[in-house]
């Protein structure tokens, strides 16, 4: 979330700058690593591994499989979040 913010506060600045702007940290990662980052912070050592996971196929939902935004043009204007294991440490 801080990352995020300074990130709005720099575009405040930035009038000139219009459209979709994709902000996010410098690797991608899945839904599932996502989710067993959030547990390792919130929950503690091995809160991760008790994540359940599964396929697109098993969980029946309509939605693309691999979904990874574009940083390019924000790391071009000098935004970049910092890398989520980074991020998520107590």
């Amino acid at each position: 979330a801080a990352d995020i913010a300074a990130a709005l506060v720099r575009l405040a600045d930035m009038v000139a700058v219009t459209g979709t702007l994709h902000v996010a940290g410098p690797r991608a990662v899945s839904r599932a690593t996502l989710a067993q980052a959030f547990a390792e912070y919130l929950g503690g050592s091995g809160a991760g591994a008790r994540v359940p996971t599964g396929s697109l196929a098993d969980s029946g939902l309509d939605r693309p499989g691999h979904l990874v935004l574009d940083t390019s043009r924000a790391a071009g204007l000098g935004i970049a979040c910092r890398d989520l294991a980074v991020t998520l440490v107590r």
